[in-house]
């Protein structure tokens, strides 16, 4: 038998989805619980969340929004450092 590590218990397109809000109120539930534990995974999804909220600031609302979990991860790399 395998063990998972706590890190990859859950894949990028898990923080994806739970950043943009579309997993269900009982798979958010076992994100948060792994968020919880994960301060690492838990600011991916805080960069995550930033990115969706300037690109719906961008979005002109006429077309839905095309960008992959890859490309958001991306420019999560390239992002300048946030001042909290």
């Amino acid at each position: 038998m395998t063990h998972q590590t706590a890190h990859t218990a859950l894949g990028e397109e898990w923080l994806v989805d739970y950043a943009a809000g579309n997993l269900s109120p009982a798979y958010a539930a076992v994100a948060e619980c792994f968020l919880d534990l994960n301060e690492d995974r838990r600011k991916t999804v805080d960069e995550l969340e930033r990115v969706g909220g300037a690109l719906l600031d961008t979005a002109d609302g006429r077309e839905g929004l095309s960008v992959a979990a890859a490309d958001l991860l991306a420019r999560e790399d390239d992002a300048p450092e946030v001042q909290e």
